[in-house]
C-alpha cells in the first residue's frame, strides 16, 4: 500500500511539473509573439509625420497586420498600461475565444471586436471583448480600473483603425454578471442618450465626464473572478477621430 502511495504521489508531482511546464511555455509563446506584434506596431507613422501627399501611410501600416490576419480590425491601446494590442473581428464571438491573433489555439485568444459590428467602426455602439488573464495579459489589466483611484492619466483608449485614429474617454466602470442587459449592438436605431443613462448609473464610482454630442460608445467587456460568471464591463465615448492619409 505504501509503495502504491508513493508511485500515485510521484505522478501527481509529475503531472503538476508537467502542467507548470506547459503553461510557462504557453506564457513564453503569448509573449514573444506579443513583442512581434508591438515591433510591427511601434512602425507606425503619426499622421503629423505625412509628409508625402503620394503614399497612404495607413494602408502600409495596416497592411504589415492584415497579411498575417485578414480579420485584423485595429491596434488598441491605453497609455501606462500593458493593453497594446491587435483586434480583430471574426465570423462570430467564439473562434478568437481559443485562437490568438495567427489563428492559433492558445488559451490567451485574441482581443475581438463584436462579429455584428461593422469593421469601418460606423456603429453607435462597439464592442470589444478579451480574456482577463491571472497574469494581466490581454484584458487582465482591466480589473485595475475597479479602483478609482486608477483611472486618472489612464482614462483614454486609443484605436488605430484600418482608416484613422479613434480616441475614447472612459465614462463607467462596473462589474455584472454574465446576462447582464441593455448591451445594444450595434444599437444603431437605439437612443444613445438612454444608453449612456443606463451605462453611468451602473458605474461603480462617479467619472467626471462631458457627455454632450456623443457619437459613439466603445465598450471592453472582460471576465471577473470577484462574482459567479462575473464580467467587468468598461464604457467609453468617442471623443476624436483622425482619418489617415
Amino acid at each position: 500500500m505504501r509503495k502504491f502511495i508513493r508511485v500515485i504521489a510521484v505522478l501527481l508531482i509529475l503531472t503538476s511539473v508537467g502542467i507548470l511546464g506547459f503553461e510557462y511555455w504557453e506564457y513564453s509563446q503569448f509573449k514573444e509573439q506579443k513583442e512581434e506584434l508591438v515591433e510591427i506596431s511601434n512602425t507606425f507613422v503619426p499622421p503629423v509625420t505625412n509628409t508625402d501627399p503620394n503614399r497612404d501611410y495607413f494602408a502600409e501600416f495596416n497592411q504589415q497586420f492584415l497579411a498575417i490576419n485578414k480579420d485584423y480590425a485595429g491596434w488598441i491601446s491605453i497609455a501606462d498600461t500593458e493593453i497594446d494590442y491587435p483586434m480583430v473581428r471574426g465570423n462570430n464571438n467564439g473562434y478568437y475565444l481559443t485562437h490568438n491573433f495567427y489563428k492559433e489555439r492558445s488559451k490567451y485568444g485574441a482581443i475581438f471586436m463584436d462579429y455584428r459590428n461593422a469593421k469601418d467602426y460606423s456603429d453607435k455602439h462597439i464592442m470589444v471583448y478579451g480574456h482577463a488573464m491571472r497574469n494581466t495579459a490581454m484584458f487582465g489589466f482591466l480589473d485595475k480600473y475597479k479602483k478609482s483611484s486608477y483611472l486618472p492619466g489612464k482614462e483614454i483608449i486609443e484605436i488605430r483603425t484600418l482608416e484613422g485614429i479613434r480616441r475614447y474617454e472612459i465614462f463607467s466602470v462596473y462589474v455584472a454578471e454574465a446576462t447582464v442587459s441593455g448591451m445594444k449592438v450595434p444599437a444603431n436605431n437605439e437612443s444613445l442618450t438612454e444608453m449612456i443613462k443606463l451605462y453611468k448609473g451602473r458605474s461603480m464610482y462617479k467619472i467626471d465626464v462631458d457627455m454632450s454630442d456623443v457619437t459613439q460608445i466603445l465598450t471592453l467587456v472582460s471576465c471577473d473572478y470577484s462574482i459567479d460568471d462575473g464580467r467587468i464591463i468598461i464604457h467609453a465615448r468617442l471623443i476624436n477621430e483622425e482619418e489617415g492619409s
